[in-house]
């Protein structure tokens, strides 16, 4: 066996994606991680630049020898450029999430492999190429979470609970391991509506705690999921905490029950201003307000079991705010 061979994956859980992937080491199977890079740098990669990179590489449509690009992957990744893969010998398809090697890639790779959870879609190969790429490999889902949501296809109270269970475990793991994803949105929740099963996915931004004070602020989160303690820049932002996810898990499920974004705007500084308004609502207890109005009823259409614990996690001071490691304790009992 070659001292370096793709190991091969495709099963329907992440339970038998780790059993598969212990097999294959057993059997010699040796996974090659991406070499360790800056982890500071995050910034936002340009997908049309990787793809002259990728027609620029010897190949044109492979990654390696073992995977061909069939296409892109549409939903599965905000960070690089993701591709649908077939592996050339089984003809199974894999998600391939390609960037440059001092980009934001590393960082998810060296977030991942210590990590083995349910609701975390796992990295299952990784390599770098000679042209200057870098790549892993996982699993393909079938939809994420925001193309879901602006279909004609249910999504009744059954799967929100299941949703914000999994949101809440996978969520509660990672800050146990001090770990923010600082991107928690529906397109980064990837699902599998035959299975009911979600995943987290897209650490191309996480922080991994402590972090300075006043130095995340600009770089984290979708403007429409950011807290707003972290709306203020520079000197006046507070130190990133994993309250600021259980904001933004909030917003995901008021967008789970609306199936329409809670804050929108033509321009970033339209949806700050919603936030500080909304923030200063529910300050005020001004119960008549356009912003709590508008909240209640999204609660309101959110399954019962799961009504109260949103309402915590979106409480405007994040030192009363939920933390999801909590809510997910409380749903287990």
């Amino acid at each position: 066996m070659p001292a370096f061979q793709k190991a091969e994956f495709c099963k329907e859980s992440t339970e038998a994606f780790k059993k598969q992937r212990e097999s294959c080491l057993k059997a010699g199977v040796r996974i090659r991680p991406v070499q360790r890079q800056g982890l500071e740098d995050s910034n936002r990669v340009d997908s049309g630049k990787i793809g002259i990179a990728l027609q620029n590489t010897p190949g044109t449509n492979m990654l390696g020898t073992s995977f061909k690009i069939v296409g892109p992957a549409k939903g599965q990744g905000s960070f690089g450029a993701v591709y649908v893969v077939e592996h050339v010998h089984s003809r199974r398809r894999y998600a391939a999430k390609v960037e440059p090697v001092l980009a934001s890639l590393d960082r998810e790779i060296q977030i991942l492999k210590g990590i083995s959870h349910e609701a975390i879609l796992p990295v299952l190969c990784s390599h770098v190429e000679d042209g200057g790429l870098s790549w892993y490999i996982m699993p393909l889902l079938p939809t994420n979470l925001f193309a879901y949501l602006r279909s004609e296809n249910q999504f009744a109270h059954g799967s929100q609970d299941a949703l914000f269970n999994q949101l809440m475990d996978g969520l509660g793991f990672l800050h146990d391991r001090g770990v923010v994803h600082a991107d928690i949105k529906p397109g980064n929740i990837v699902y599998n509506p035959g299975t009911e099963h979600f995943y987290i996915i897209d650490f191309g931004i996480a922080v991994v705690l402590p972090t300075p004070r006043g130095q995340t602020t600009e770089s984290v989160y979708t403007l429409a999921f950011r807290p707003p303690e972290l709306i203020e820049q520079g000197e006046l932002a507070p130190v990133l905490t994993v309250k600021a996810d259980s904001w933004a898990a909030a917003l995901t499920m008021l967008e789970a029950s609306t199936r329409t974004r809670f804050f929108d705007g033509r321009s970033k500084v339209a949806i700050a201003e919603k936030i500080r308004s909304f923030a200063r609502e529910l300050s005020f207890g001004l119960a008549g307000g356009p912003h709590l109005t508008k909240l209640q009823g999204a609660i309101n259409n959110l399954s019962p079991s799961t009504q109260k614990h949103v309402a915590e996690l979106i409480h405007y001071d994040p030192r009363r705010r939920a933390s999801c490691g909590n809510v997910a304790e409380e749903l287990r009992n």
